[in-house]
C-alpha cells in the first residue's frame, strides 16, 4: 500500500501492482473502506473512493481483478479521517482559532473598487460555515494587519491611512474587540494615531489578559506594546533599538517564560 490522502468525504489511495497476476493481466483493481465496506474501482493507482464520512477514521485495502477473479486483498492501509475543508471566498489572510472554531479573515473586491474585510467563522470539526460578518469597510480602514483570540473575544489589529510606498502609518492604529459569537464589533479599545511607526502583529496572552503589538519604524526601531482588555497600554518596549537585526516579522508567540518575537 502506498500513501492515502484523505479530502471532503472522500480519500485518495495509492498503490502498487502485485508481482505476481496469477497467469492473467490485470484487468483493474477494487479499494476497500473499513468500516463501511465502501468501494471504489479503477485500472491503476491512485483510487479516490468517494461517499465516506467527514470525521470518520478510516483504513483501505487494495484487491486485484483479472478474468479469473478477484485476489485477495491487500493488508490495511495507513489511517485517515476524511474532513470538510473550510472553503472561503476572496483573499484569506488571517486566521485564529477558540479550540472549537476556526476565524478566518479574507479581503474581497466590491463594486466601486474597494476591498472590504470579512470575518468567517468555521466549525472546527466539520468544517462548516457558522456565521459570516462585513468586519471592516477601506473607506474606514486601510488593512487588517492581524488576528488574535483571547477570552470569548476576537481582536483585529487594524491600520487606517497607511502609505503603500512607505509602509510607515501617519494615521491611526486601532484594534477592534468582536463578538466571537455574531462577529459584531463590541468596541474599539486600542486608538493610536499619528506617529511614523507601522503596526506589524498582534499577540494575545490569555493568562494575563494582555495583547502585545509589535511596531516597526523607519531605520528597523520595532517596538512591542502591552496593553490591557480595555487598551490601556501597560508598557513599551524597543525590542530592536539598534535596528542591527532588521525589520522584525510581526510574528509572535507568548510562553511560559516570557515572549517570542521574530
Amino acid at each position: 500500500m502506498g500513501a492515502v490522502t484523505a479530502g471532503n468525504a472522500q480519500a485518495t489511495v495509492n498503490f502498487t501492482a502485485p508481482a505476481n497476476n496469477g497467469g492473467s493481466a490485470i484487468t483493474g483493481y477494487v479499494v476497500t473502506s473499513k468500516p463501511g465496506g465502501i468501494t471504489a474501482t479503477g485500472t491503476g493507482s491512485p483510487i479516490t473512493i468517494t461517499g465516506l464520512t467527514n470525521n470518520t477514521a478510516y483504513t483501505f485495502s487494495v484487491a486485484a481483478v483479472n478474468a479469473i477473479g478477484t485476489g485477495s486483498a491487500s493488508g490495511n492501509s495507513a489511517t485517515v479521517t476524511p474532513y470538510n475543508f473550510p472553503q472561503v471566498n476572496g483573499v484569506a489572510g488571517k486566521i485564529a482559532t477558540d479550540g472549537t472554531s476556526f476565524y478566518v479573515v479574507t479581503t474581497r473586491n466590491v463594486p466601486g473598487n474597494q476591498q472590504d474585510v470579512f470575518l468567517t467563522k468555521f466549525d472546527r470539526a466539520t468544517g462548516n460555515l457558522l456565521w459570516e460578518a462585513l468586519v471592516l469597510t477601506t473607506t474606514d480602514f486601510d488593512e487588517c494587519k492581524s488576528i488574535a483570540y483571547m477570552g470569548g473575544y476576537l481582536y483585529l489589529l487594524c491600520v487606517q491611512d497607511a502609505p503603500a510606498l512607505s509602509g510607515f502609518s501617519t494615521g491611526v492604529t486601532l484594534i477592534e474587540k468582536l463578538d466571537t459569537a455574531t462577529g459584531q464589533q463590541k468596541t474599539e479599545i486600542f486608538n493610536v494615531s499619528g506617529g511614523n511607526s507601522s503596526p506589524l502583529g498582534l499577540t494575545a496572552d490569555s493568562a494575563a489578559s494582555t495583547l502585545y503589538v509589535c511596531f516597526c519604524a523607519p531605520n528597523d526601531l520595532d517596538w512591542i506594546v502591552r496593553a490591557d482588555t480595555s487598551g490601556n497600554i501597560l508598557s513599551q518596549t524597543e525590542d530592536n533599538p539598534s535596528g542591527s537585526l532588521g525589520q522584525f516579522s510581526g510574528i509572535m508567540v507568548v510562553g511560559s517564560d516570557g515572549l517570542y518575537s521574530v
